[in-house]
């Protein structure tokens, strides 16, 4: 099984892809974690990379992911999947995965960026918001508004109930 958790920047992708892991015996794997240098270096210099870029990133994770699945039967990764293109070529080369798209107050969402300690700045993560593409593949929604582990739980054990 193959769940990707995409969604804006402080929406808790790897919050409740922690949980999955802990909770449901997922292997957890960061997508930033396969972010290429030339990625890399646009974030911080604080630019949108191109879709160039973009494709190339993801070009690698589907490499990556194939290779995690060879290891792992339950897999979830997070990623801001940005743009339907990038959600539609996951789900050619994954056509089981399912898709869960995390929702976030934007209140919330900013004290979250405020508050962390990660390499894309609050200021990087607000640009995100006007070229985030609403998805039009097929995807689940969570609500994650300071809910806390048990309504990502009960979530979760919902969205295994009907993927089992």
């Amino acid at each position: 099984m193959l769940i990707f958790l995409f969604g804006l920047p402080g929406s808790g992708k790897n919050y409740v892809g922690n949980i999955f892991q802990e909770e449901f015996d997922f292997y957890f794997h960061d997508a930033d974690s396969d972010l290429t240098p030339k990625f890399k270096q646009f974030i911080s210099n604080g630019i949108i990379a191109p879709d160039e870029i973009r494709d190339d990133y993801y070009n690698l994770l589907i490499s990556h992911i194939k290779e995690l699945y060879r290891k792992h039967k339950r897999i979830v990764v997070a990623d801001v999947l940005l743009k339907e293109k990038h959600r539609k070529l996951m789900q050619s080369h994954f056509p089981n995965a399912y898709f869960i798209l995390l929702n976030c107050n934007p209140s919330i969402l900013d004290s979250r960026l405020k508050e962390r300690k990660h390499f894309v700045s609050k200021d990087y993560a607000i640009k995100f918001r006007s070229i985030f593409e609403p998805p039009t593949i097929k995807h689940i929604k969570f609500s994650n508004n300071k809910n806390g582990n048990e309504g990502i739980v009960k979530q979760i054990k919902d969205v295994l109930s009907i993927a089992n």
